[in-house]
């Protein structure tokens, strides 16, 4: 079920912002609860900043944007 609920809070997010905040949960080496937590706020992160976005191209160089910023996955 936490699994489902997860998949269902990334799903309006485009795919390579979802790919990143999978790749930050699969590197993390904590409790299920605080990757939960990670996940949760990273999704709203993402969603917050893509949510001025007018069309999907744009959502979609936004979202790469700001992986970018993030940076590698594995120091997160």
């Amino acid at each position: 079920m936490a699994r489902e609920r997860q998949r269902s809070d990334s799903a309006g997010l485009p795919e390579e912002a979802q790919a990143f905040i999978r790749r930050v949960i699969r590197k993390m080496r904590y409790r299920k609860k605080v990757r939960a937590d990670v996940q949760a706020e990273l999704v709203a992160h993402f969603e917050d900043e893509l949510r001025d976005c007018r069309d999907a191209q744009e959502r979609e160089k936004k979202a790469r944007q700001l992986v970018d910023e993030f940076g590698d996955a594995r120091l997160l």
